[in-house]
């Protein structure tokens, strides 16, 4: 199994828009996968590493649609808008603080688009 940080390589330099696009899904696992180890995490500061995580996903997905143009919407889009402000740590809490309550909508890979 490839780690985030791997994935998030492949995806940022990927060789072309189809190669991008087909490891979108696995992505959207890695995603979720985060969420619910942030869930497991007892404080905010137990969970920084994933926050931090998060906030690379989000930073990676802006540039893939702004800078790269790719077409991302669908749930996808809906967790990056979700992320604004992810830098900031009231928002880092406002996430923590939904997860932990099974506020913060898992991603759906059947709507990555």
């Amino acid at each position: 199994m490839k780690t985030t940080a791997s994935l998030l390589y492949e995806i940022d330099y990927g060789s072309s828009k189809d190669d991008v696009l087909s490891k979108l899904p696995l992505l959207a696992d890695k995603i979720n996968n985060i969420v619910l180890k942030i869930k497991e995490c007892e404080t905010i500061e137990d969970a920084e590493y994933y926050i931090a995580l998060l906030e690379s996903i989000h930073s990676l997905i802006i540039r893939l649609k702004f800078k790269k143009g790719l077409e991302i919407w669908g749930s996808l889009w809906e967790f990056t808008r979700h992320l604004d402000r992810i830098d900031a740590e009231i928002t880092q809490k406002i996430i923590f603080d939904e997860i932990k309550n099974g506020e913060f909508p898992l991603i759906d890979k059947n709507n990555l688009f």
